[in-house]
């Protein structure tokens, strides 16, 4: 479905900005990138990201900056073992602080079970600084398909976690939950986050508004669910 509505817009744009592009059309390409990437999976597009961000770890010139972080962001999030690999060791290498933001992004965005299993305990370490490396738990709960692992991390390690973090940093790790989406979910995070992250500084209020987000989004899915569902029925 996403494909039919975008690939042929985007066949016009590719990759790179042409000559006497206007704002609107640069400011286009990549968010027809990261739709066809994320939710289309057109295979075009994600091939030619992992080529465009493997020429990239060698030439810092291979990508136009006006597409950069989403090519880096669909790379990362559909890489093999082997171009995850590549990441993590550049990033580990990378004396840029942006260029090693971009590498850790990429990581981040990972939704491979086992990858992601394996990178969340770089938290932990002095591999890098903890408000760096806390993107990959970030990246983790971010979506669905990982926001188990990254909470179950964050149960198991709560208190290591807490010393690495800045003074009240642990009232904002309930945002962690913030994306949940049903009941269950929720009354486990409620019970193990309230008294935990409430006793920081700006701990309360946080809390309250992540668990209302929570609330919010079950009342929405169980609102729109049913038309979801009728309307992409009709366009098989």
């Amino acid at each position: 479905f996403v494909r039919a509505l975008f690939s042929k817009r985007f066949e016009a744009l590719g990759f790179a900005p042409k000559p006497g592009e206007d704002e609107d059309t640069r400011l286009l390409r990549p968010q027809l990138i990261g739709t066809l990437g994320w939710h289309g999976k057109d295979p075009k597009v994600l091939a030619q990201a992992r080529t465009l961000a493997e020429q990239w770890l060698t030439d810092r010139k291979a990508i136009h900056p006006d597409v950069l972080d989403v090519v880096l962001s669909l790379a990362g999030g559909f890489a093999d073992a082997a171009l995850h690999e590549k990441f993590l060791v550049a990033a580990k290498a990378e004396k840029d602080r942006a260029d090693r933001g971009r590498l850790l992004g990429a990581l981040a965005d990972s939704h491979d079970r086992a990858l992601v299993q394996a990178q969340l305990p770089i938290a932990l370490t002095e591999t890098f600084e903890m408000r760096e490396a806390m993107r990959l738990v970030w990246g983790a709960a971010n979506d669905f398909r990982t926001r188990d692992l990254a909470l179950s991390f964050v149960q198991s390690h709560w208190d290591a976690m807490i010393t690495r973090l800045p003074k009240d940093g642990g009232a904002g790790l309930v945002w962690l939950a913030s994306g949940l989406c049903n009941e269950k979910e929720r009354d486990a995070a409620r019970a193990f986050f309230d008294g935990r992250s409430t006793k920081y500084l700006g701990g309360p209020r946080n809390f309250a508004i992540a668990m209302e987000g929570v609330d919010l989004c079950i009342a929405w899915r169980a609102r729109h669910t049913a038309s979801t569902v009728a309307f992409f029925e009709k366009r098989k």
